[in-house]
């Protein structure tokens, strides 16, 4: 059996728009249902708060919206700067012992 999907965004105020592509909690999206790449406290964003599915012909998925005020838009745009500043390291990281191991494994092959 092939199920069908559905995938909807619903707004605080019960209006709801087809979206379609998959979201997850806590993406952080525009008035379409786009995922928003670059904060911008100048544009209306909204946050997905709940996750319902439903069941009929189609399987039906509600991603339920929470709107964003400027100071929230704000704080998740400074722990945006904050993980992808946590991630640079750890990649540097990985990247400065790998060549570190490759450094010592051509001395080992020289003896």
């Amino acid at each position: 059996m092939t199920h069908r999907y559905q995938y909807y965004i619903q707004f605080p105020n019960g209006d709801r728009q087809p979206v379609y592509h998959l979201l997850n909690k806590n993406d952080l999206v525009d008035i379409n249902g786009k995922i928003i790449e670059q904060l911008d406290l100048r544009q209306i964003t909204y946050r997905v708060k709940k996750i319902q599915v439903k069941k009929s012909d189609f399987i039906i998925i509600i991603y339920h919206l929470k709107m964003l005020n400027r100071f929230e838009v704000e704080k998740a745009k400074k722990k945006r700067v904050e993980l992808e500043e946590k991630s640079k390291k750890k990649i540097d990281k990985v990247y400065q012992d790998l060549e570190k191991k490759t450094i010592r494994n051509k001395e080992k092959k020289k003896r």
